[in-house]
């Protein structure tokens, strides 16, 4: 998927990412230590993303 002039991918690219066989791939070939490394990173990033908005909306209001 291409990223667009502001280097955002447009809306909707999560949706093609988990049907690409390339992810699926990939996940099948990472050892069960590098699943729960990638997990990890990903809760954090969720959480770290929660958090900006929070601040936005109470920056908003």
């Amino acid at each position: 998927m291409k990223k667009r002039e502001n280097g955002c991918y447009p809306v909707g690219a999560y949706r093609s990412v988990t049907r690409d066989e390339r992810y699926w791939k990939q996940l099948a070939e990472m050892t069960p230590e590098e699943k729960v490394l990638w997990l990890e990173k990903t809760k954090n990033m969720v959480c770290a993303l929660r958090e900006a908005v929070k601040k936005c909306r109470k920056s908003i209001l």
